[in-house]
């Protein structure tokens, strides 16, 4: 999933669209912040 949202950010990035290339951005923050908030989970019970 990350991977793809960075790919698809470079290609916005490539063609100039801002507007996809910030909300595709703000995306790759939010699953980022979410996987780490369920490593740290997962740490927590083990």
């Amino acid at each position: 999933m990350f991977l793809l949202l960075v790919t698809a950010t470079t290609i916005y990035l490539i063609k100039g669209d801002y507007g996809d290339r910030v909300f595709l951005a703000v995306r790759i923050v939010l699953v980022l912040a979410i996987s780490l908030y369920q490593e740290a989970g997962m740490l927590l019970i083990l």
